[in-house]
């Protein structure tokens, strides 16, 4: 099998198909369709052409917020959190060269800091990226430090999304719940009740059931949405709370 990844202006898809080689590819203005980045060894050099780095399975991705643009993405079987630039250059951003397997490097250089399994990933408009490892949040600053973001544990967060005015949202895996993380440290509960279903339509999102989410967004009047794949629907949080 393996996993593609399609730049579309700025919206990025995600497909998975059959194949041996694994590899990621971009429409460009034209509407012409090229590799952007294969996906499948373990060490490379800093700003090597992502064509001919495969770097492993890829999960979550997120497009940068910065001019020299492209994208973020992690790949869990590498352990690893990287880039690829607009021009086509590959980053590591978090996670070790050789891709050990761990939990450690709070307060220190990123590409020090091992983890484990990373999921999804969430960039911030002023360039701070999130991921979820380890059953953990980790926040990646502007200098390259890495920290934990102190949400408690066994939250088990999966999906992330971040808003304009900088709070971050995930979901709760094994609370059927999205919570709000603000920069002062402030979290609560956006949606679900802690019961798994499909319920609320019309109502307050912190008395709706939800399912499993395989992702979310935010848009930039505070919608929240959130795709259940339990039950095969998008569903939409408006900034006053009501879900639909």
């Amino acid at each position: 099998m393996r996993r593609q990844l399609y730049a579309i202006g700025l919206v990025l898809l995600f497909f998975r198909v059959d194949a041996v080689a694994q590899s990621s590819l971009t429409l460009n203005d034209a509407n012409i369709i090229s590799t952007y980045v294969d996906l499948s060894i373990r060490e490379f050099d800093d700003g090597s052409p992502a064509i001919g780095v495969p770097v492993g399975w890829v999960t979550g991705v997120a497009a940068a917020r910065d001019s020299a643009g492209g994208a973020y993405f992690v790949s869990p079987e590498h352990n690893k959190v990287l880039r690829v630039l607009a021009d086509g250059r590959l980053f590591l951003v978090a996670g070790s060269p050789q891709g050990e397997r761990g939990f450690s490097g709070d307060g220190g250089p990123a590409t020090e800091a091992l983890l484990s399994n990373p999921e999804d990933i969430a960039v911030d408009i002023d360039g701070t990226v999130f991921v979820t490892t380890n059953g953990r949040i980790r926040k990646i600053d502007t200098n390259g430090v890495i920290q934990s973001v102190p949400i408690p544990r066994n939250s088990y967060p999966t999906a992330l999304a971040t808003d304009v005015r900088h709070n971050l949202y995930f979901f709760n895996e094994a609370r059927y719940r999205v919570y709000k993380w603000t920069r002062a440290g402030e979290l609560t509960v956006v949606a679900g009740t802690g019961r798994r279903g499909f319920s609320g339509d019309g109502g307050p999102a912190t008395l709706a059931d939800l399912g499993a989410a395989g992702g979310i967004a935010v848009d930039d009047k505070g919608n929240l949405y959130i795709s259940d794949f339990t039950h095969h629907r998008i569903r939409k949080i408006t900034a006053d709370g009501i879900i639909r």
